[in-house]
């Protein structure tokens, strides 16, 4: 997923390793491991939706198969990065024959997906998602 970011990151345009610890709750490309906002957004989530990716190639992986990702407009992700994340997390989605749920809220939906994977209506300023009587 680094290396299908639009180009906003140098060091996600070709990372030879990735490197994790929950100890220390850091995640390291190519041990750099300062990322613009936006960048680390990308980096958390793209590491979140690697593990369900694993879940569902590996039967054996003890990891729901599940992912609820909300924080893809957070600190300052601009529309077309997020498309394209969405659009990446619809294709791992689609290219797996395992059972599995993926909740991606966001505030700007990709055009370029399919009505079906939409659930609910769009709340807009005038027209917001709660009916109050």
């Amino acid at each position: 997923m680094l290396k299908g970011d639009l180009k906003r990151q140098d060091s996600f345009e070709d990372p030879q390793r990735v490197d994790f610890s929950f100890a220390k709750n850091t995640i390291t490309v190519d041990d750099h491991t300062y990322f613009s906002a936006s960048s680390r957004v990308v980096l958390k989530t793209s590491f979140l939706v690697g593990v369900l990716a694993a879940a569902l190639e590996d039967e054996k992986f003890r990891h729901p198969r599940f992912l609820m990702i909300d924080i893809t407009e957070d600190k300052g992700m601009e529309q077309e990065r997020s498309h394209n994340f969405q659009q990446q997390v619809v294709r791992i989605s689609n290219a797996s024959e395992v059972e599995h749920q993926i909740i991606l809220a966001t505030a700007m939906p990709s055009p370029e997906l399919d009505d079906d994977v939409f659930v609910g209506k769009f709340s807009t300023r005038d027209s917001g998602t709660l009916n109050f009587l």
